[in-house]
């Protein structure tokens, strides 16, 4: 089964991202976004083996930092909300 070659192993992380996006509106520069394209899912998966080791490590590191600077916006818009939230109880108090 071509699912044996080694390249799938090395890169088990990156196959979902080559299915789709986990986050709910990709990047516009998203390395992943034009194997979403095709329609489908074992083709996007196999394209895999069509990308060099080189480019996939550095599509890894761009989904890492994707990743962490949407966990770093949601956590600024959770403090955003936590404030209004002591605010208004502030105010409901008085």
């Amino acid at each position: 089964m071509i699912y044996n070659n080694p390249k799938f192993e090395k890169n088990a992380d990156l196959i979902p991202l080559f299915i789709a996006c986990p986050f709910a509106k990709p990047d516009k520069d998203c390395p992943f976004s034009c194997f979403h394209l095709l329609k489908d899912q074992a083709a996007r998966v196999l394209q895999i083996l069509n990308v060099s080791q080189h480019r996939l490590d550095e599509m890894r590191e761009i989904h890492k930092n994707c990743f962490q600077r949407l966990l770093l916006e949601q956590q600024v818009m959770k403090s955003a909300d936590w404030e209004k939230t002591i605010e208004a109880s502030r105010l409901a108090m008085e």
